[in-house]
């Protein structure tokens, strides 16, 4: 699977770069894609006693997210706040930390 994404994020880089003007954003991200180590959550063994699991669901958005496919609806409302409004690629999600976010997971694996 990681030469998989390799190969095509090699040949999606140099398409994209060679056609077509790219935002920072997409910029950024194909080159945090590509960095050393970038694709090594695809090798990892998930252990649901220290929840570190992906259910299909938190997959599909991180493929979303790394693949830049749009994963909201323009205008939608958080689901875990209910009152910020999302952006199409999901961002205001990634920054948001709470309870059941990324910082309570940490914090439990590390305890």
């Amino acid at each position: 699977m990681k030469t998989l994404a390799k190969c095509y994020f090699g040949v999606i880089e140099k398409d994209l770069v060679s056609k077509k003007s790219l935002s920072p954003r997409q910029v950024a991200i194909l080159s945090c894609i590509r960095a050393p180590h970038a694709q090594d959550f695809l090798f990892t063994i998930p252990i649901d006693g220290l929840g570190q699991r992906m259910n299909h669901r938190q997959f599909r958005y991180v493929l979303c997210y790394r693949l830049v496919v749009p994963m909201f609806s323009e205008g939608s409302i958080c689901p875990s706040c209910n009152v910020h409004r999302m952006d199409i690629w999901g961002d205001h999600a990634v920054h948001f930390s709470s309870e059941v976010g990324v910082k309570f997971r940490h914090n439990l694996v590390r305890d």
